[in-house]
């Protein structure tokens, strides 16, 4: 395998977050995975550690035995709440799950399109924001949203959120995505 290893995979190599045999798929086809992920290409070398504790560390651990169906990050997070979503979609495409970074302007872009994003792990950072912090959405929008939380509960797919609040998940959302996020969600 013919692999420029810049710093960040020489010490993933290192530390036995990436094996050369192992991931050998994943490194040969880098530039498209991580395209295709929405995330930076370190972030494939990046420890979940570094990132993530407890509850949610232990979420991605077990993403497949899990018996929620998402994880949400409720208010300010340390590392940045993206941060801990790229390197969970990192840690998972070193395990060859697909996992997605997408803003929530881009999930409206393909449901607008008629396009579900069906990865198996599908993680929006700016799902709800402040509306001081310019996250608004038009009321027609908010039934997209409920419907594509409830489909991919249906198919048994991941998804993680982030929140800037729940009482501004519900003022903003209404009452049914608030709820589905408290009920089938794990909260960070």
């Amino acid at each position: 395998m013919n692999i420029a290893i810049n710093e960040v995979f020489k010490e993933a190599l290192h530390d036995g977050v990436l094996n050369v045999e192992f991931h050998e798929r994943l490194l040969a086809d880098l530039d498209r995975v991580v395209e295709i992920a929405g995330i930076p290409a370190s972030f494939v070398g990046a420890k979940l550690s570094d990132y993530c504790k407890g509850k949610d560390y232990e979420w991605v651990k077990g993403v497949k035995d899990t018996g929620t169906y998402g994880l949400c990050y409720v208010g300010k997070q340390d590392p940045l709440v993206e941060d801990k979503m790229m390197a969970i979609a990192g840690t998972l495409l070193r395990n060859y799950i697909d996992a997605r970074v997408m803003s929530l302007q881009t999930v409206f872009a393909l449901l607008r399109d008629g396009a579900l994003p069906t990865p198996t792990v599908l993680l929006i950072p700016n799902f709800c924001v402040h509306k001081g912090d310019g996250g608004t959405v038009a009321p027609w929008q908010i039934p997209l949203l409920l419907g594509l939380l409830i489909d991919r509960m249906g198919k048994g797919l991941k998804t993680v959120v982030g929140v800037a609040s729940m009482s501004g998940l519900e003022e903003s959302y209404g009452s049914l995505i608030a709820e589905h996020i408290k009920k089938h969600f794990d909260m960070v």
